[in-house]
């Protein structure tokens, strides 16, 4: 991540800076991608292959000061449950999977 941002106080926070990583790593690297980011979207729609999803995960372990297995990225397939998956290791608290996974 270029430039740090505040502590998450929210999920809502947590999505924030996973939308910002990824807008800024998407102009850089599909610049012909020109959609916002949306809490919704999956990281196969986004065109994130395996390295680049390991990349961003390890940005954001390091940003969020929590561990994230190289999985996770496959586990939560969209930027909203991986932000409340994240938002779980942070806080603390209980992770209803069926809610994040919509189930």
């Amino acid at each position: 991540m270029t430039h740090p941002i505040q502590t998450p106080y929210s999920v809502a926070d947590v999505s924030a800076i996973i939308r910002e990583h990824l807008t800024q790593k998407l102009k850089a690297d599909q610049p012909d991608f020109t959609e916002v980011v949306h809490d919704s979207m999956s990281f196969d729609y986004i065109g994130l292959d395996s390295f680049s999803r390991v990349n961003m995960l390890t940005e954001l372990a390091k940003h969020f000061g929590v561990r994230l297995e190289p999985t996770a990225a496959y586990d939560f397939v969209t930027v909203g449950s991986l932000a409340e998956f994240i938002w779980s290791e942070i806080s603390g608290g209980p992770l209803d999977m069926k809610k994040v996974l919509g189930i």
